[in-house]
């Protein structure tokens, strides 16, 4: 089966309102691209910018890559003892 591969590299992220009360915020991103989802690890928070580097990987067969024209960022807090404090998304 013939088919390509869509490598996206997360970076970081400016501009994100903290709204801990307490300690320093954590994020997570939820990347998906057609029905393929990854999660990023927990981010790392460093002179005002929120940071993950981290690469994900999205292999879909050739007949399905016209169906395919976004992927989606939704950007998470992981807030004490829950997880999936809704902060930003963007496609």
């Amino acid at each position: 089966m013939k088919g390509g591969v869509l490598e996206v590299l997360l970076v970081n992220a400016e501009g994100i309102r903290h709204t801990n009360l307490v300690g320093s915020p954590t994020y997570y991103v939820v990347v998906q691209c057609g029905n393929q989802v990854h999660r990023s690890k927990v981010s790392s928070v460093k002179d005002e910018k929120v940071w993950w580097n981290e690469k994900f990987r999205f292999e879909y067969p050739l007949s399905d890559w016209k169906k395919l024209t976004h992927v989606t960022f939704r950007i998470m807090d992981l807030e004490f003892l829950t997880d999936g404090g809704f902060v930003g998304k963007t496609m």
